[in-house]
């Protein structure tokens, strides 16, 4: 458990970077679609989806580690992990 906080910290600066690039695909999708390149816009479509599935999933991460923290056991965390994982279709 010494380390959760670290992580949880880690993971918080990787929802940032997500969310930086969410908003840039985004745009760019949005200009795109202005455009009338279709392809292109389906495409970063994708992309920008898996991102806001990604940033789901570490905001549900930081949650379960939260309440790990409560409960005071680390047991569990990975199939926690692998449940989440599983609920965004990453695995």
């Amino acid at each position: 458990m010494d380390n959760l906080a670290e992580w949880t910290e880690q993971l918080l600066e990787a929802e940032q970077h997500i969310a930086e690039a969410y908003n840039i695909l985004a745009t760019l999708q949005a200009d795109l679609k202005t455009a009338g390149r279709k392809k292109d816009t389906q495409a970063i479509g994708e992309v920008v989806e898996r991102l806001a599935r990604y940033g789901r999933l570490f905001e549900d991460i930081r949650q379960s580690w939260a309440e790990v923290e409560k409960r005071g056991t680390c047991h569990s965390l990975r199939l926690v992990i692998l449940l989440l994982m599983a609920k965004v279709g990453l695995v």
